[in-house]
């Protein structure tokens, strides 16, 4: 039984609060937790770009976009959209699970011990998160002109000197809106940090 406890004592995660964001107190382990299944919940997952267990700026900078996350669901919870059903959540559960067994950070999750609640919970954050996030960016109009199209036409003929002008034109149309999404996006985060009580603790004031 000692040995038992020792081996627990040993491999248990150390976790600590790390954030708050609307009524919501975040640890290090629900962040570190967070940012695995953010890679592994669906098959065109983003890939984990950080080293785990997340340590300093690792953890800094994945604390700030799970507070993000958890604001944006409040919002849409405010406004009663996007919301899931369960057959939603089931699915990227199962597939979760599938995928951490063979993963090479299935002993980083181990050691999490993250309960099937939590589980559900990260799910339910993530999934509502990008699904409003989603929904918003479609709701952004973003009208191009010929005028911004041509002030970057030259730069653009440098670039691509092979590109034909009407798909060069197409290219810098395509461009243009993403920098406009982009800008509405976070101009969308800042008003979202003023709408509700948010506080990466990580981040020295």
């Amino acid at each position: 039984m000692l040995s038992i406890l020792l081996f627990f004592a040993t491999f248990a995660f150390e976790s600590q609060v790390v954030g708050v964001a609307a009524e919501n107190t975040l640890t290090s382990r629900q962040v570190n937790a967070h940012v695995i299944f953010s890679s592994l919940y669906k098959p065109d997952a983003e890939k984990l770009f950080y080293s785990l267990p997340l340590k300093s700026q690792d953890l800094m900078s994945a604390t700030s976009n799970l507070l993000m996350e958890f604001l944006i669901v409040e919002d849409a919870k405010s406004f009663q959209l996007a919301t899931l059903s369960k057959n939603e959540v089931k699915q990227r559960l199962v597939y979760f699970k599938r995928a951490i067994k063979q993963s090479q950070y299935s002993k980083n999750w181990n050691v999490l011990q993250i309960s099937d609640a939590e589980l559900l919970e990260i799910a339910q954050i993530k999934l509502r998160a990008v699904k409003f996030l989603q929904t918003k960016m479609e709701s952004f109009t973003v009208p191009i002109s010929e005028v911004e199209i041509n002030a970057r036409l030259e730069q653009y003929k440098k670039n691509h000197p092979k590109m034909e002008l009407a798909s060069l034109k197409e290219k810098i149309k395509v461009d243009l809106k993403a920098d406009k999404i982009q800008s509405d996006l976070r101009e969308w985060f800042q008003l979202l940090r003023t709408k509700y009580v948010v506080k990466n603790l990580l981040i020295q004031s």
